[in-house]
C-alpha cells in the first residue's frame, strides 16, 4: 500500500487548494508560515505550494530545516523566477495558473526532487567508496613496503586484520596510515596528493 503524500499550501487563496484536489492520493492542507515551519521540523509535508507575494522570503529558512520541493506561483518575471530557483524552489508557475498546471507542477517537482535525492545518496556512497579505496591502497603500500609483501598478499592481510579486529577496512587502513606517518614521518602522499 502506498503511503499518502502531503502538500501544504501556504496561501489564503482557496483556489490553489482546490486545484491540488486533482492530485490523486495526496492530502492537501492550508497552513500559516508557523504551521509549515513546525511541520517541516516534524518531517512533513512532502511539498509546499506558495504564492510568491505571500511568503517567498521563508523559502531559504524552510530548506535549511528540511530539503523538500517548493512550488511557487508568481509573476511572469524571469529575474524573480531565477532568484527563486537559486534559493531552492523546485517548480514555478506564472500568471493565472490552471488547476491542472498547479497539480502537474507539484507532481513533477516532487518526482524531480525524489530523483535528485536518490542521485545525491548514490553519489555520496560512491564518494565514500572511492575514499575507502584510496585508504586501502595506501595501507597496502605500507604493508608491501614494511612487510615485504606482494599486492595480493598485502590486500588479504588487510582483510584478515579487519575481520580479526572487527573494524571496517577503511578504519583499519586509516590507523595503519596514521601509525606509519608517526613512525617514518609523512613520506607517503596523502589521498589528495594521489589524485
Amino acid at each position: 500500500m502506498n503511503e499518502q503524500r502531503h502538500v501544504m499550501v501556504l496561501s489564503a487563496d482557496r483556489s490553489v487548494c482546490d486545484a491540488l484536489g486533482t492530485l490523486t492520493g495526496w492530502r492537501i492542507s492550508t497552513a500559516t508560515l508557523g504551521d509549515v515551519v513546525e511541520a517541516y521540523r516534524s518531517g512533513v509535508p512532502d511539498a509546499v505550494v506558495l504564492r510568491v507575494a505571500d511568503q517567498a522570503s521563508c523559502i531559504p529558512d524552510l530548506l535549511r530545516i528540511r530539503k523538500r520541493p517548493i512550488v511557487c506561483i508568481g509573476p511572469d518575471h524571469f529575474e524573480t523566477a531565477r532568484a527563486a530557483f537559486e534559493n531552492g524552489v523546485g517548480g514555478w508557475l506564472s500568471g493565472p495558473a490552471t488547476p491542472e498546471a498547479i497539480a502537474t507542477q507539484v507532481e513533477l517537482a516532487v518526482r524531480w526532487f525524489d530523483q535528485l535525492e536518490s542521485l545525491t545518496t548514490e553519489k555520496n556512497m560512491l564518494s565514500q567508496m572511492i575514499e575507502t579505496r584510496k585508504l586501502v591502497e595506501r595501507a597496502k603500500a605500507i604493508f608491501m613496503r614494511r612487510l615485504n609483501l606482494d599486492e595480493p598478499t598485502a590486500h588479504k592481510r588487510l582483510q584478515q586484520e579487519s575481520q580479526n579486529r572487527r573494524i571496517a577496512i577503511a578504519e583499519l587502513a586509516r590507523r595503519i596510515i596514521e601509525s606509519d606517518e608517526i613512525l617514518v614521518g609523512d613520506s607517503m602522499p596523502s589521498p589528495n596528493q594521489m589524485n
